[in-house]
């Protein structure tokens, strides 16, 4: 997992370079994956891959949890998620770790309460 800050702007944790969590990201703003806002949900495309709707991703289960860890928990990861009603790949997965890891830091925090 990355290194952790609070945002500049509601003081929740995030992994955001530039200390602004998605959430208060404003919608004109844009990241190396080219992100936008459709609808108020964050939508992130990388090259001529098929665009990840992260507001489409549910029934996030995660595994190796090690509490001694917190608040990092880097030995967690996604066991299982659901994309647009079917199971999402290993490689679906391993790429929302890799490139949202403040997204997917979020949803490990939401799936522990």
């Amino acid at each position: 997992m990355p290194f952790l800050t609070h945002c500049h702007e509601c003081d929740k944790p995030t992994a955001n370079a530039f200390g602004i969590c998605d959430n208060c990201v404003e919608s004109t703003t844009a990241d190396k994956y080219n992100s936008q806002w459709v609808d108020g949900t964050l939508v992130i495309s990388k090259n001529e891959r098929e665009m990840i709707n992260l507001g489409d991703v549910v029934d996030v289960e995660f595994s190796g949890i090690d509490n001694s860890d917190y608040p990092d928990f880097s030995d967690a990861f996604i066991e299982s998620a659901t994309y647009k009603g079917r199971e999402m790949t290993e490689e679906e997965m391993e790429e929302l770790q890799d490139d949202y890891g403040e997204w997917v830091y979020n949803q490990l925090m939401d799936w522990m309460h």
